[in-house]
Order: C-alpha cells, then structure tokens, then sequence
C-alpha cells in the first residue's frame, strides 16, 4: 500500500501509536500491536481485504484476566469511522483474534468464483455464465437457468443460494419452472477445512399452462436437474472456497513474532467473522 506521508513523520505518528498504548496498558506490562503487511503480489490478489480503516481498542476483564484482549476490526468498505465501539470482550476463551470482513466483499470474491465454477460444468456454454443473460445447460429439453443468487439471510445466520431453472417442453407446449432455495452455514475442521452443511431448503416447481398440470411428474427430470446444479453450488467438499480462507486468514494481518494463524471459525450474521487463534 502506498501512504502519501513522509516517512519521518510516519516513524513519528508510530512511535506517538506505542506511547499512546503503553500509557493505556500501564504498569509496564508487554503489548503486541497487530498490523497488516502485504506483498505487490499478494495485494493484487487480496485488494478486497485491504482495509480502508482500521480501529483497535484493549479490553481488560478484571473477573478473568486471561480474557483480556487487543481487538483490532478492519472495515473493507467504510468510507469513514463507524461508530462501533469494543466494550466487552467479544471472544471466546481459546480464540486470540478476530476479522470482520463485509458481506458484499466475500460473497463478491470468495462465494461467487466457486459457485461459478460449478456451474460451467453443467453449463453448454461455460462462457456464458459470466453473463447477464439466461445459462442454458447441457442437458435434455435444453432447460436453462434463469436466476442465480447468493445472499446472507441475518435470521438464518447463513448464507442463502437460490435457483431457479425453466424448460419449454416442445412436445407438450409448456413452460415448466422449477427452483430450489437452500441455506448453508460453515463448519471449520481440526485440519482448518472449511466447508458448507445445508441447514434448510425449500424447493417447488410450476407450469403456466395449469390444464398440464398433471403431466408435471411425467418430466420429472427438470427437479433433478435443478437438485443437481445446486448440489453442484453448494457442495461441502469444495476445496476452492476452504483453501481460500486457509490461505488468506494468515496473510491479511501479522503480528509481531507471528509463527502461524488457525482458522478457527466462520459466523455470517451482519459482517461475515473470521475466528482466529495466534500463534507466537
């Protein structure tokens, strides 16, 4: 990242930044401020994570020291400072550090690519799916997909996939639409494998000619396409999206004497959080 501050008085405003903490922290005691460092290259393929603002704030728990915590919250699209304020401590006992990253920015660059790439193996043309326009697939009565969405459903506290697949069955002259509605939520291994488990699901299907209404089951084959793009979405052993976060969680932010970060956990309520534990 390039600062437009001479580099005397950035060495100035950091040493002001540790005075300000020892002062905060009193008694002497040891500190460790957090930062994020990344390479050209590594900048190039995280900028959404790059935060624009971040903000820190020492919570001390007079019941249980050991709880005592330096939170840091990056914000990847706030324009200004928020008023979010740390007024208790936020982590569980076995975690150490913690990174809010907004829903826009990871449904955008780490929930959408996989999902795309799923549907190109289903798709007739893969190029197609980048755009706008209906995905036909390759499969019988050349059915195609009319929308696909990923969303955070707050009640839920998961991610929701929708999609939704038409056919016109020549033969019978009618439109048949089907859709499926499912929620996932993730789950982080001993081994740091992050993957999705469907929570909940809604599915249905229709025809805008009800006098054919009956003949429905007789093409059948249009929900089991549609149960198979989805499963093809959302499947649990995705490595694209765990490897991913597995990658990224210990690049996005460093510490002093850092020997390695573990994924921990993922939470999707308002802002997706990454669960962290440092190691030192």
């Amino acid at each position: 990242m390039k600062l437009d501050i001479p580099a005397a008085d950035l060495a100035f405003l950091v040493t002001v930044l540790k005075e300000v903490i020892k002062q905060h922290l009193k008694g002497g005691k040891e500190y460790k401020v957090a930062s994020f460092a990344l390479s050209n290259e590594q900048a190039e393929k995280y900028h959404a994570l790059i935060p624009r603002l971040a903000d820190f704030s020492f919570v001390k728990d007079t019941e249980k020291p050991g709880r005592s915590n330096l939170l840091v919250l990056m914000q990847s699209v706030s324009t200004s400072k928020g008023e979010i304020y740390f007024n208790k401590p936020l982590l569980a006992s076995d975690q150490d550090f913690m990174v809010l990253v907004s829903n826009k920015i990871f449904l955008q660059y780490f929930v959408m690519p996989p999902m795309i790439e799923n549907i190109k193996k289903q798709a007739k043309q893969p190029d197609e799916v980048y755009n706008t326009k209906n995905i036909k697939l390759s499969k019988e009565h050349d059915p195609w997909i009319a929308s696909l969405t990923a969303s955070v459903d707050t009640e839920e506290q998961a991610l929701c996939f929708y999609v939704d697949a038409n056919a016109d069955v020549t033969f019978l002259d009618f439109r048949v639409d089907t859709w499926d509605r499912s929620w996932q939520k993730f789950q982080v291994d001993e081994k740091q494998k992050v993957t999705l488990k469907q929570t909940k699901e809604t599915k249905g299907k229709s025809t805008k000619a009800e006098w054919w209404e009956w003949l429905i089951a007789c093409v059948s084959w249009i929900t089991l396409v549609i149960v198979g793009v989805m499963y093809a979405v959302v499947e649990s052993k995705n490595e694209d999206l765990g490897g991913t976060f597995v990658e990224t969680a210990p690049v996005v932010v460093q510490w002093p004497n850092q020997k390695y970060v573990t994924l921990k956990g993922i939470t999707t309520p308002n802002h997706v959080v990454l669960d962290l534990s440092v190691q030192f």
